[in-house]
């Protein structure tokens, strides 16, 4: 999946480490309760669990899911770039930089409330879907409903890009030093 496919596949990606914690489990039911048809899920990393991944896919049939790897901060953009949504259905984590990597090329956002980042970065219905930490459902619906509408995908995306302009360096700087300054 080194770049976008010229077709009507859309494609979603993961991008982390592959255990359990980062609801891949989850991620996986879901995908399955989707139509699968013109539908590829892209998951890079590598982790503990990548195996029992791989194995779940084969018995289920999931031949669209491809596991890229682990793949070097240089090489991550393109395969944000080859996506058409981020999914980050995590059950726990602070602040998931890959949610800020996926905003920057403009892609919607899926991700669970467990996504520390989600409270600043992801406006609901915005840029992006949350839904409830390990709701297999949920997940499977918001996906899908980003399946059936592309106007909303893009409009979602450029939200995204709008929304991590302001979370630059330089702007998180600023306002640290204002937080500062202010308590004095």
């Amino acid at each position: 999946m080194e770049t976008k496919v010229k077709s009507q596949r859309l494609c979603y990606s993961f991008v982390g480490r592959l255990i359990d914690e980062k609801g891949i489990p989850e991620l996986l039911e879901a995908f399955i309760l989707l139509p699968q048809e013109n539908l590829t899920l892209a998951i890079v990393g590598n982790g503990a669990c990548l195996h029992k991944y791989q194995n779940y896919c084969q018995e289920k049939k999931l031949d669209n899911v491809v596991f890229t790897g682990f793949k070097p901060e240089d090489e991550l953009v393109k395969y944000y770039a080859a996506a058409d949504i981020f999914v980050f259905p995590t059950r726990s984590d602070p602040w998931g930089l890959v949610l800020n990597e996926a905003m920057a090329v403009c892609l919607p956002i899926v991700c669970s409330t467990a996504a520390g980042a989600a409270d600043d970065l992801i406006k609901d219905k915005v840029n992006g879907l949350i839904v409830p930490v390990g709701d297999v459902a949920s997940l499977a619906k918001a996906l899908q409903r980003l399946i059936i509408n592309e106007n909303l995908r893009k409009q979602m995306g450029l939200q995204s890009r709008l929304i991590i302009n302001d979370y630059t360096p330089e702007t998180m700087a600023q306002g640290f030093k204002e937080a500062i300054f202010s308590t004095k």
